[in-house]
C-alpha cells in the first residue's frame, strides 16, 4: 500500500492565514493613517500614495483609538463595501471568481473609508458644534473664571506645566492635559471637569491652519495670552512664517479687550510681529536673554550636569531670590520667567512662586533625563519637533563634560515645507561641534542633516544610519558605553516618510 503525505495541506493553510493577515494589516493601515491625519482626506491620500498603499512595517508606533467617530466611519465603509460587492457580483460575472471580489474591494477600501468620512461630515459638524456650544455656555456662567491661553510654535506644554505649578498653591486651577489643544478636546474637558469652584482655566492652544486659535478663543476667551515663540513648525500647512505668526497671534487678537499679553522677548519673530498684532493690548515681556522690557529679570544662570538642574537669580522690583528647576535647556529658564510673569500679573509674591518652581518635574518626552542601569544618561526629547527645540537640545549636549561621549539620535523634523533642506542642513552644522556620534534614521529629511554634518567637517564614519527607529533602538545595546549621554530627538509618526 502506498501512503501519500499531506504535508502540503498545512502549507496551504499557512499561506491562506498569511494572506488573510496581510489583507487585515492593509485595511488596518488605511484606518490607522486616516486617524493619524485627523480625517483630512487630502493629507490621507497624499500619505497613502507616498507609502505606496501598503504598510511599510508592523507593529506601528501607535495604536488605533476606536472612538465613536471612527467606529461609525468603519461601519459605513464596511456597509458600502458589502453592498458594492453584492451588486458587482450580481452584475459583473468576473467578480464571482473566488476571492477576486474580496481582494479588489479590499484594495479599494480607502475609497470606502473616504466616502464614509464625507457621509458623516454633516453629522460630525453638528455634534462638534453642539458640544462646543454647551461648553461655551458653561464657561459664560462662571463670571469670575480667569482664562490663561498659551500658544506658539514650541514650548507650549512646558510653559503650561510651569504656570500651573506656580499658580496651583494659590488658586483652584483646571489645566488642559497632555496634548489636548483643539476646540472639541477643550470643550469635552470643560463639560467634564470645570466646576463653579475653578478659579483659573489654563488652556494650551494648537494650530495647523489660519483661524484654528481664533476658534478656541471663541470658546475660551483669554484674560492672559502667552505667546511662546514662532518658527518653521507646521510650515507644510501654514506655508509661510507670516501665516504662522498671524495664526499664533490670534491668541492676542481674539483675547478679551482688557487681556494682558505675555510675550517671549527671546524670540525674534515674536519681537518682529508683536507691534502688528499686540498693539491694542497691554504687553508683558519675558525671557532670559533679551530682558530690556522684562518685569522679572534673570541673572547667573548655571547648569549642574551631576544634579541635572539649573539655577538662576530672579529679581522683581526690589525683591530677589534664587530659583531652581529640574527642567533642562536654556528655554526652561525662559519658561520659568513666563510663569513668574503670569503670577506677578495675578498679584503673587516672587518668593512664594520661586519655591514652587523647584517642584516642577521634567515634562515627559521634552528634554526629560532618564538614568539607565548601565550608567548611560538618556535625554528623551522625542516630542520635540521644531527647529528652536533642536537648537536647545544641541546646546544642552554641549554643556556636558567633554569626557562623556555625546550622541544624538534623530529622524529629523516633519512639516518644514520648502524649508526642509535649509533647516536640516543647519541642524547638521550645529551638531558637528556638539556631538561625538550622530545616529540618523533614513527618510526624506536626514540626508540633509548628514549633508550639514559633513559640510561642517564631521567625520563620515561617525554617522550611523538605520532604516527605522525601532532598528536603531534595538542596536543601541551594542553602541552605548557607560557615561555616554544620548539624546533622542523627535519621533516621526507612521504618516511621515
Amino acid at each position: 500500500m502506498t501512503h501519500f503525505s499531506n504535508t502540503n495541506k498545512p502549507n496551504r493553510i499557512q499561506i491562506f492565514k498569511e494572506r488573510l493577515r496581510s489583507l487585515y494589516l492593509t485595511i488596518g493601515f488605511h484606518i490607522y493613517l486616516l486617524q493619524l491625519e485627523n480625517y483630512e482626506l487630502g493629507r490621507y491620500w497624499r500619505v497613502l500614495w507616498t507609502a505606496r498603499y501598503f504598510p511599510r512595517s508592523y507593529p506601528w508606533r501607535k495604536s488605533i483609538v476606536w472612538t465613536p467617530k471612527l467606529f461609525l466611519i468603519v461601519f459605513l465603509a464596511v456597509a458600502v463595501h458589502i453592498a458594492s460587492s453584492i451588486l458587482f457580483a450580481y452584475y459583473v460575472p468576473f467578480f464571482n471568481v473566488p476571492y477576486v471580489g474580496l481582494v479588489i474591494f479590499c484594495i479599494a477600501y480607502p475609497f470606502f473609508l473616504s466616502l464614509a468620512v464625507v457621509l458623516i461630515w454633516p453629522l460630525d459638524c453638528i455634534v462638534k458644534q453642539r458640544l462646543i456650544g454647551r461648553a461655551a455656555r458653561k464657561i459664560n456662567r462662571f463670571k469670575n473664571l480667569k482664562i490663561i491661553a498659551i500658544a506658539g510654535s514650541f514650548g507650549k506644554t512646558t510653559v503650561k506645566e510651569v504656570v500651573a505649578a506656580v499658580l496651583s498653591q494659590n488658586y483652584k486651577i483646571l489645566v488642559t492635559p497632555d496634548n489636548i489643544n483643539t476646540p472639541l478636546g477643550i470643550a469635552r474637558l470643560v463639560l467634564k471637569d470645570l466646576t463653579a469652584s475653578t478659579e483659573i482655566l489654563i488652556v494650551e492652544m494648537g494650530e495647523y491652519y489660519r483661524g484654528d486659535i481664533k476658534k478656541i478663543c471663541a470658546l475660551t476667551p483669554p484674560d492672559i495670552s502667552v505667546v511662546t515663540g514662532i518658527n518653521e513648525a507646521h510650515l507644510e500647512r501654514l506655508k509661510t512664517i507670516e501665516n504662522t505668526a498671524a495664526t499664533i497671534f490670534e491668541v492676542v487678537r481674539f483675547a478679551k479687550t482688557d487681556a494682558v499679553c505675555v510675550l517671549n522677548a527671546d524670540d525674534p519673530n515674536v519681537l518682529r510681529y508683536a507691534p502688528l498684532y499686540a498693539r491694542k493690548h497691554k504687553v508683558a515681556w519675558y525671557g532670559n536673554r533679551n530682558q530690556n522690557n522684562n518685569a522679572v529679570k534673570i541673572s547667573e544662570v548655571k547648569f549642574d550636569q551631576n544634579l541635572l538642574q539649573q539655577t538662576a537669580f530672579a529679581r522683581l522690583d526690589a525683591e530677589s531670590v534664587q530659583i531652581e528647576t529640574k527642567l533642562l535647556g536654556s528655554y526652561a529658564i525662559g519658561s520659568c520667567v513666563a510663569a513668574l510673569t503670569v503670577g506677578n500679573i495675578l498679584g503673587l509674591k516672587l518668593n512664594a512662586m520661586a519655591a514652587r518652581l523647584s517642584q516642577v518635574k521634567p515634562v515627559k518626552h521634552r528634554l526629560e533625563p532618564i538614568k539607565s542601569a548601565s550608567n548611560v544618561l538618556v535625554i528623551d526629547d522625542s516630542y520635540n519637533g521644531n527647529p528652536a527645540g533642536v537648537s536647545e537640545a544641541v546646546h544642552l549636549l554641549n554643556q556636558f563634560d567633554r569626557t562623556r561621549r555625546r550622541i544624538f539620535l534623530t529622524p529629523g523634523l516633519v512639516e518644514m515645507g520648502n524649508q526642509t533642506r535649509s533647516v536640516h542642513n543647519q541642524i547638521g552644522q550645529d551638531l558637528a561641534s556638539a556631538v561625538d556620534l550622530a545616529i540618523l534614521i533614513k527618510n526624506s529629511a536626514t540626508p540633509f542633516i548628514a549633508e550639514g554634518l559633513l559640510k561642517a567637517g564631521f567625520a563620515k564614519d561617525k554617522i550611523i544610519w538605520f532604516n527605522t527607529a525601532l532598528e536603531a533602538h534595538a542596536a543601541l545595546k551594542n553602541i552605548l558605553k557607560p557615561h555616554d549621554v544620548i539624546l533622542f530627538q523627535n519621533d516621526w509618526g507612521d504618516n511621515y516618510i
